[in-house]
């Protein structure tokens, strides 16, 4: 079994958390949005506590 390097393996993990990062500040852009009031994500795991700092 092949081990992948180590700075492969680094930038996987650091891509999968600016993942996290953009889908939670999404979500707050989304809860923003007049046109989607039906639907809203909890405050909890949302990023950037207002329109402008989620941007």
């Amino acid at each position: 079994m092949q081990v992948q390097p180590l700075w492969l393996r680094i930038t996987h993990w650091l891509n999968a958390l600016a993942i996290v990062i953009m889908v939670t500040s999404g979500w707050q852009i989304y809860n923003a949005s007049p046109i989607f009031k039906s639907i809203t994500f909890p405050s909890t795991i949302t990023l950037g506590g207002w329109l402008s700092g989620a941007i």
